[in-house]
């Protein structure tokens, strides 16, 4: 049926279009969050088993490294050419001793081969640490208030149900290299139960294998971990599985803990062949989403796991409900539209229908009819436009063919007028424009320009600090490092001189002798260190000249907004003088200093500090430069004068200003420092000075130097720019 209504012509092609957007967009959205949520949750869920994998690995790394320490210690009472003098007892004390400082070790021990410590075990049957073999194999363990109790190892349940090593040892001795083994699980009585996980390492003197160092690491932190941790709001779980397949810790269920894998987890078989393979996979099975990642600790052959489960329902939920909202919020726009629509369809269509009645009436010779539309948008002046016509017609319609000509070049020329007339206009608008962004350009350019003077300025003053510091502290390296290579040399010629004399006890090397080497390569790594530092404070000091390179070219300056509150200037002048300390041992410059306590002044502290800093530097630098004098010296004076204000004179015998200089020195841009001046110092100072009312002075006086004298009312506040 062919529709023949602009009204409905309207609305159905504008429902028509928002439902398929609105479907395309859902069925989009439907896809997009699904495959998003599942994404983001196999990310998630991977990180979080990855950090959970990187604690456990930290923990019992701590436990491995610890016994591969102690292997190399003990390895070397079987060195041929520098055995170790350690006797059991100090052995089972230094074991001991490691177990008293680690809390997490639940016990330690030693076991080695038949007569190999010492070759002293008949001497040793039954003593205490030894069983009836006297076989060096002490076990120290915490007993139930956490106290070290030591006991012979090969009597220990969990460690040998029959007299003799186990597989914790034979695995070590035949793969040569540390391992861990467990979980084990130690039945304390009633339901109390202790899990552990032994760290084995070998010892190897010279390669060959005397017997080993093992650790228990208690792993009921691993419990705790495993309840603590909130997956998807507690909808997931988390489970710690040990290289053997029993379960270690499950979150919320640790009657889990000592289970074969195969009892907890519906895919055990392929969770084993990971573990075995030392892979991470993320993937969905019988509803639930799996996280797994192996946990590689030491060299052992197999890994512990880490495996998290969530629900994959739970997952696309939060997706699915975004979903719906989706949906009922689309199909509420599409009926508001629809009702939009509808409305403003007929305010179309209603005057175009009278519009139309109205050229019909035209038609037909009847210029009676006036349309009635007040509207004033388009349609509303078409509809005017009508009425205008219409009356012309009438009114013209007998002399239309004389006049044609006439009013046509009548039009025309009033066109060529109004299009000369905008071109006039535009022209002018555009000067006008141009006229206010160049000057509106110029006066952000002269801001720029005043702050950025201000900036460089004050920029110099911390920037001066931290020269100085650096250029102080690569003095005391290179001294520091001229020590050490004067200790390396002395330590050299030292050990060449006893390896050349032989210098020998009857039990081995002395002390002395057999320190040397250490030593030796100590000295060298301090050497190196030093020489590292000292490079990093070269790297400060000419990353330090390129910022005053930089800042160098800031000329401008400009005043600021200050900032008026109470200020001690006495306090205020020692900490310049303090700040600039680093400066003056580093120039030998003795600062002499009689600072009167003076009352407050109101002024912002800023400035002030900016005032004295640049008249101690110009001091400082001046001393710096005067070669002439037995000692340079810089006086510093502060009091209260009779007339209310203050006083700081500030006094150098440094190289001080030429007579044809002293009338510039106040100006903006003078220096005589070449290069490293910016010639804003005294002017900015003066200028800060004489806006409080004061003043600054460069006095007359004999001798060398100079001397700038400083003057603030007490009884004034800034009230502007000094003129």
């Amino acid at each position: 049926m062919k529709i023949q209504s602009l009204n409905t012509k309207i609305v159905l092609l504008a429902v028509t279009c928002l439902v398929l957007t609105a479907g395309m967009v859902v069925v989009y959205s439907v896809h997009f969050l699904r495959e998003r949520a599942m994404v983001d949750a196999k990310e998630q869920l991977l990180a979080i088993a990855r950090a959970q994998a990187a604690n456990v690995q930290a923990e019992m790394t701590s436990a491995l490294d610890s016994a591969l320490t102690l292997s190399q210690v003990l390895s070397e009472v079987k060195d041929h050419d520098n055995p170790l003098d350690l006797q059991r007892y100090e052995a089972m004390n230094l074991l001991r001793g490691i177990l008293v400082v680690n809390p997490k070790f639940y016990g330690i021990f030693t076991c080695w081969e038949e007569k190999a410590y010492d070759y002293l075990d008949s001497g040793f049957v039954n003593e205490e640490g030894h069983d009836a073999s006297g076989r060096f194999a002490p076990y120290w363990q915490r007993n139930q208030s956490g106290e070290p109790e030591l006991s012979p190892l090969l009597v220990s349940p969990h460690h040998s149900l029959t007299g003799q090593p186990e597989v914790w040892y034979e695995m070590t001795r035949r793969s040569m290299h540390d391992q861990v083994q467990g979980p084990i699980f130690i039945d304390k009585g009633g339901d109390n139960e202790q899990v552990i996980a032994v760290a084995v390492a070998p010892i190897l003197p010279d390669n060959d294998f005397v017997g080993v160092v093992g650790i228990d690491v208690d792993l009921t932190f691993l419990q705790t971990m495993a309840d603590k941790i909130s997956i998807f709001n507690n909808l997931g779980k988390m489970s710690i599985i040990g290289n053997n397949g029993t379960i270690v810790a499950f979150t919320g269920k640790r009657d889990y803990v000592g289970q074969r894998i195969e009892q907890v987890h519906t895919n055990a078989i392929e969770l084993q062949q990971r573990i075995r393979q030392g892979k991470e996979v993320v993937e969905i099975l019988d509803g639930l989403l799996h996280a797994f990642t192996p946990v590689q600790i030491g060299r052992s052959d197999r890994s512990w796991a880490v495996a998290i489960v969530v629900p994959v329902d739970k997952v696309v939920d939060a997706s699915m409900a975004l979903m719906w909202k989706q949906i009922i919020i689309f199909a509420a726009l599409t009926l508001l539209i629809l009702i939009a629509a509808l409305f403003g369809a007929r305010s179309i269509t209603k005057p175009l229908s009278s519009l139309v009645e109205g050229m019909q009436s035209i038609k037909e010779g009847d210029f009676s009819k006036k349309l009635d539309i007040r509207s004033h948008d388009e349609i509303g002046k078409l509809a005017t436009m009508f009425n205008l016509m219409r009356v012309k017609i009438y009114e013209t319609l007998h002399d239309l063919q004389e006049h044609q000509e006439k009013l046509e070049e009548k039009v025309s020329q009033r066109t060529i007028q109004i299009k000369k007339t905008n071109e006039e206009l535009n022209g002018a608008l555009e000067a006008a424009k141009e006229a206010q962004e160049h000057l509106l350009q110029t006066e952000k350019l002269a801001v720029v320009g005043q702050m950025s003077g201000i900036v460089a300025h004050e920029v110099l003053n911390p920037v001066a600090a931290v020269s100085i510091r650096v250029e102080t502290n690569i003095e005391q390296a290179n001294r520091t490092l001229a020590v050490i290579d004067k200790m390396n040399t002395l330590l050299v010629a030292l050990q060449r001189k006893m390896q050349s004399s032989g210098d020998f006890h009857d039990d081995g090397q002395s002390i002395l002798q057999e320190q040397l080497p250490m030593l030796v390569k100590i000295g060298a790594s301090l050497k190196k260190n030093q020489e590292a530092r000292l490079d990093d404070f070269h790297f400060l000091d000419r990353q330090m000249v390129r910022v005053v390179r930089i800042v160098d070219n800031l000329r401008q300056m400009s005043k600021s907004q200050k900032f008026i509150e109470p200020v001690y200037l006495d306090k205020l002048v020692n900490e310049v003088l303090e700040d600039m300390s680093d400066g003056m041992k580093k120039r030998k410059i003795t600062v002499i200093s009689n600072i009167s306590p003076v009352p407050l002044l109101k002024a912002d502290q800023t400035e002030l500090y900016s005032i004295v800093s640049n008249l101690v530097r110009n001091a400082m630098q001046s001393v710096a430069k005067q070669y002439k004098v037995p000692e340079r010296k810089i006086l510093v004076h502060l009091s209260q004068r009779e007339d209310n204000f203050l006083e700081l004179v500030i006094h150098d015998n440094g190289i001080g200003i030429d007579p044809e200089n002293r009338q510039s020195i106040f100006e903006p841009g003078f220096t005589n420092k070449g290069r490293k001046g910016t010639g804003l110092g005294l002017s900015f100072s003066r200028k800060v000075a004489r806006s409080y009312h004061g003043d600054i002075v460069l006095l007359e006086h004999d001798g060398e130097g100079a001397a700038f004298q400083v003057l603030l009312p007490l009884d004034e506040e800034v009230k502007g720019d000094a003129e």
